[in-house]
C-alpha cells in the first residue's frame, strides 16, 4: 500500500461559530448563545417558527402574529376525526378540492395552505410561497445551470445513473472519488456517476465549479442555493433530471460525497435476476422512527414542518437504489408534498408511501463508521454496495480503494453471506 498522500490540505481549524441552530442555520460561537436564541428567537415551546431574519437560500416567514405559549388551538388546525374519504385519500374538509393519500399531508394542507396566504418569502426573489416542493423546483422550467457532457450522453446511455449529492465546495472529494471508486465506472460497469449540487454566495466559487464541469463533464448544477436546509431540494432535482432526461437507464442511485460505493458489486446486484422487481426501492430501511423534538439533537424536526411523532419507514440517504419505473411517480408526490429538510424521509418515506411504492431492506447496503480493516475484504469485495459513511474524508477512501484492489486477487471466502440471498420485503 502506498504512502503516498494527494496533494491538497484538509480543513483542521475548528470553525469559529460551531454551534448551529438546526431549523434557521444560524452559527455561534458559544453553546449558551445557541441556546437563548432557541429559547426567544427562533422556535417557541409549540415548535412555532418565530418572525427571523432571511434564511440564505432558503424561505424565512413573513410577518405573523407572534405565538403566544400554551393557546395551542389558536395554532394547530383540528384535523376532523370522521374525515372524508375519495378512494384512499383524504378530502380537504373546507371543501377546497384538494385530496391527499397521508392524514400529515392534509394536516400541513390546513396548517399552511388552505384558506391562508402565503406565508413563506424566497431570500433571492422575495416570492411569497405556500411551502409547496414545485414552487422551489418549477416543473415546467429548465433549472439546471450546467449539465455536464459525460453525466447521460445521448449516445452512451447508462444502465444506471449513479447520482452523488456533493456539497459545491467539496471539490478535493470529487478529485479524489473520480481517482477511486469512479474510475471506469461506465466503461467497466454501464455506471454513470454524476455529482449534484446547487450554488453558492460567493461568485469565485461559481465560476470555478462551472470551470470543474468542463474539465470532467461529470456535474449537475442546479438553481438554488447549496444549504443543508436544501438537501431535500437536491434529491428532487435528481428525481427531475432523471424524469426528463436520460430516457433508456434502467436504475437510478442516490448517495453522498462523503460514502464508498461498490460500483462492481453494485453492476452484479442490478443484473442479478432474484433481487430485481418492478417499482423496486431498496437500501437500508430505518422503521417507525420516533420524531426528535430536541432542538439540540442533529436530526431536530419541529412540529410546523412535521406533526406526527413517527415518520414513515424510509431508507437512510447513505445510499438508495430504484428502478426507473418509480422516479415519475416519486417525483409527482414530491411536486404536492409539504418540505421537510431531511431528503430520505421526504423522498423514501412520505414521497414513497403517498405513491404506494414499498420500500425493501437489503444487508448490501448496510454500511460502516469506523476502520475495520479484518471485515474490509469481506465488505468490500464480496458483499456490500457501501462500506464507510458520514464524514468519510480523503484518506479513508484511498485506503478504502486499495484495499479493494488488494482483495479483488484474494478468493472468495467460504463464509461469507450467500450472494445470492433475496431482499426483504
Amino acid at each position: 500500500m502506498s504512502n503516498e498522500m494527494p496533494n491538497f490540505s484538509l480543513p483542521s481549524a475548528v470553525p469559529e461559530k460551531p454551534f448551529t441552530c438546526m431549523t434557521c442555520y444560524r452559527s455561534y460561537k458559544y453553546k449558551s448563545s445557541l441556546k437563548l436564541h432557541l429559547k426567544y428567537e427562533c422556535v417557541d415551546l409549540l415548535g412555532e417558527h418565530r418572525v427571523v431574519d432571511s434564511i440564505p437560500g432558503f424561505m424565512y416567514p413573513l410577518d405573523t402574529p407572534e405565538v403566544h405559549r400554551g393557546n395551542s388551538s389558536s395554532v394547530l388546525p383540528v384535523v376532523p376525526k370522521d374525515l372524508q374519504m375519495s378512494g384512499d385519500s383524504y378530502i380537504c374538509p373546507n371543501n377546497c378540492g384538494k385530496k391527499y393519500k397521508m392524514k400529515s399531508s392534509l394536516h400541513n394542507h390546513l396548517k399552511l395552505e388552505c384558506g391562508k396566504m402565503p406565508q413563506f418569502r424566497c431570500h433571492i426573489c422575495h416570492r411569497a410561497f405556500k411551502q409547496k416542493v414545485a414552487n422551489y423546483i418549477r416543473p415546467n422550467e429548465t433549472t439546471a445551470i450546467s449539465i455536464g457532457a459525460k453525466v447521460c450522453p445521448p449516445d452512451q446511455i447508462p444502465h444506471v445513473l449513479l447520482v452523488v449529492c456533493s456539497d459545491f465546495g467539496n471539490f478535493e472529494m470529487r478529485s479524489i472519488i473520480r481517482k477511486t471508486w469512479a474510475t471506469d465506472s461506465y466503461a467497466a460497469h454501464n455506471v454513470s456517476v454524476a455529482f449534484l449540487m446547487g450554488t453558492s454566495e460567493e461568485e469565485y466559487l461559481n465560476k470555478r465549479i462551472l470551470n470543474e464541469n468542463e474539465e470532467f463533464g461529470d456535474l449537475i448544477v442546479e438553481d438554488f442555493l447549496d444549504t443543508p436546509f436544501n438537501a431535500t431540494l437536491k434529491s428532487v432535482m435528481m428525481l427531475k433530471y432523471a424524469n426528463h432526461n436520460c430516457q433508456g437507464m434502467q436504475f437510478l442511485m442516490k448517495t453522498d460525497d462523503d460514502v464508498f460505493i461498490n460500483v462492481a458489486n453494485l453492476d452484479r446486484f442490478v443484473h442479478n435476476p432474484t433481487r430485481i422487481r418492478p417499482n423496486l426501492l431498496v437500501g437500508k430501511l430505518m422503521p417507525n422512527e420516533t420524531v426528535k423534538r430536541d432542538s439540540m439533537n442533529a436530526r431536530y424536526m419541529p412540529r410546523y414542518m412535521y406533526h406526527y411523532e413517527t415518520y414513515p419507514d424510509y431508507l437512510s440517504g447513505v445510499g438508495y437504489l430504484m428502478s426507473v419505473d418509480n422516479v415519475p411517480l416519486l417525483y409527482k408526490n414530491a411536486l404536492t408534498s409539504s418540505y421537510i429538510h431531511f431528503e430520505d424521509v421526504f423522498i423514501t418515506g412520505i414521497c414513497a408511501e403517498g405513491a404506494g411504492i414499498n420500500r425493501l431492506y437489503d444487508f448490501r447496503f448496510y454500511y460502516i463508521e469506523g476502520t475495520n480493516y479484518k471485515l474490509h475484504c469481506e465488505i468490500l469485495f464480496q458483499q456490500n454496495l457501501i462500506t464507510h459513511s458520514h464524514n468519510l474524508d480523503s484518506f479513508t477512501v484511498l485506503q478504502d480503494w486499495e484495499e479493494l484492489q488488494h482483495c479483488q486477487k484474494k478468493p472468495p471466502s467460504s463464509n461469507h453471506i450467500n450472494s445470492e440471498e433475496e431482499i426483504e420485503e
